[in-house]
């Protein structure tokens, strides 16, 4: 009968209204839910820009330190050598004064061979 099916329409209206506040209600958690990863994405994309930045800072704080090293190397290499170049002429000069020693030992010899002439002499 007209009412029977009138009645069934208007069930089936409102469980048709109830899937769709179910559905909107679904929609609206999406939304939320969309927002909310959108938000999560914006901040993940300025962490990396923030890691991005800081990697770059410390590379060029190691890339100083790498140059310092290098520089310190260089200076400690430079230093070594003069060292051996100071310690080759103290070398050399203790050379020398014991020629120049040897040579005033002859010199006082022959001086005092000279006065021995020289006091027979007189």
């Amino acid at each position: 009968s007209l009412s029977d099916e009138l009645e069934n329409l208007q069930e089936e209206n409102k469980n048709l209204h109830e899937e769709l506040e179910e559905k909107t209600g679904e929609s609206r958690s999406l939304e939320i839910s969309a927002i909310a990863l959108r938000t999560l994405q914006d901040e993940l994309s300025t962490k990396v820009s923030e890691l991005t930045a800081e990697n770059y800072y410390l590379r060029c704080v190691v890339s100083t330190l790498e140059k310092d090293q290098n520089d310190t190397k260089k200076s400690n290499e430079n230093y070594q050598v003069q060292r051996a170049n100071l310690e080759d002429t103290i070398s050399l000069l203790g050379s020398e004064r014991d020629e120049m020693t040897a040579k005033i030992t002859d010199l006082l010899m022959e001086n005092g061979r000279i006065h021995e002439v020289v006091v027979r002499l007189e």
